[in-house]
């Protein structure tokens, strides 16, 4: 049982002080790099859902807002036609009156 005990112990990891420091301060720092990035990424995800989530907003907005600027334009186009039509009449009457005060 002894010698079960002192083989479990020499196949188990142990710190030692053979490690170099320097290894350890590069692990500390690529997990601290890691960690940065992580959330970094998670940082511009949601940055960019929120982009999305306001364009998609805009886009709903500019559509209802198209669609009352083209019923106004077709109403003004009505309103222009008619317009015009009542000046032609008004133009067609002052040539009438011409005619009848030339003869």
């Amino acid at each position: 049982m002894a010698e079960q005990h002192e083989r479990r112990k020499k196949e188990a990891w142990q710190v030692d002080k053979k490690i170099p420091l320097s290894l350890i301060f590069v692990l500390l720092l690529q997990t601290g790099s890691f960690v940065a990035w992580a959330a970094n990424l998670a940082s511009a995800v949601s940055d960019h859902e929120r982009r999305i989530l306001i364009g998609e907003t805009f886009d709903r907005d500019y559509t209802k807002t198209n669609i009352d600027m083209c019923q106004r334009l077709a109403r003004v186009e009505e309103k222009t036609s008619a317009i015009l039509l009542s000046m032609q009449r008004i133009e067609q009457t002052i040539n009438d009156i011409h005619r009848v005060d030339r003869k």
